[in-house]
């Protein structure tokens, strides 16, 4: 019996050692924790001081084109800094003959394709893509329909030509301008507004620069 009492006694003590090695263990990784994975800051967190002390941009945007960039009177790179967003992507469908090693030799594909698709009275649009990884190809449409660009493939397969078809995806952007408060020329936030105005899906807002330095 006192034999058991011993041995129940030695393991209470191995399991008290264990817990406090492992407690201690814990608490030293703390220890060494950045300040920063303490908590997430928001910005809705800080106090107004805080707030007030970080650096604050004006953003426009967003823009469809630089068109209406050109109206603003001096709109000076060296202040305002222009970004881009893509806002989606649309999945499509190219139907093509080559690339032609040369300008020239697109120039003679398209020529006879044009020839055979008015002989064989298919009308098909058909252009030389003069840039890309397709530069000197001859294009016989851009589809958003899988089933269009199949049709079209199989009408150049039953001419004989060695048609291809692949998908390709098109990215469309808006562009924002964005300059630090301290830096705009006192007054023309104010001049451009009436330009602004006439897009009617242009805003201007004001931010903490840190938060809108990914449009740029």
């Amino acid at each position: 019996m006192r034999r058991v009492l011993a041995l129940l006694l030695a393991i209470n003590l191995l399991i008290g050692l264990w817990l406090g090695l492992r407690a201690e263990s814990v608490f030293e990784e703390s220890e060494f924790l950045p300040a920063s994975a303490a908590r997430l800051e928001l910005v809705s967190d800080l106090p107004p001081d805080v707030r007030e002390s970080r650096e604050r941009c004006a953003e426009l945007g967003p823009f469809s084109n630089e068109d209406l960039l050109q109206e603003l009177p001096a709109l000076n790179e060296s202040v305002w800094s222009l970004g881009t967003v893509v806002s989606g992507e649309q999945s499509l469908y190219r139907v093509y003959l080559g690339p032609a090693a040369d300008r020239a030799g697109a120039l003679a594909m398209l020529a006879e394709v044009r020839q055979r698709l008015e002989e064989a009275r298919l009308n098909i649009d058909s252009y030389v893509v003069a840039e890309g990884v397709l530069d000197n190809a001859v294009s016989l449409g851009l589809f958003s329909n899988i089933d269009n660009a199949e049709r079209v493939r199989d009408q150049l397969l039953q001419l004989g030509y060695d048609v291809q078809l692949e998908p390709e995806t098109r990215r469309s952007e808006v562009l924002w301008l964005s300059a630090k408060l301290s830096d705009i020329p006192e007054g023309q936030l104010e001049s451009w507004r009436p330009i602004l105005a006439a897009d009617g899906a242009i805003s201007i807002s004001e931010n903490l620069c840190e938060t809108i330095a990914h449009r740029k």
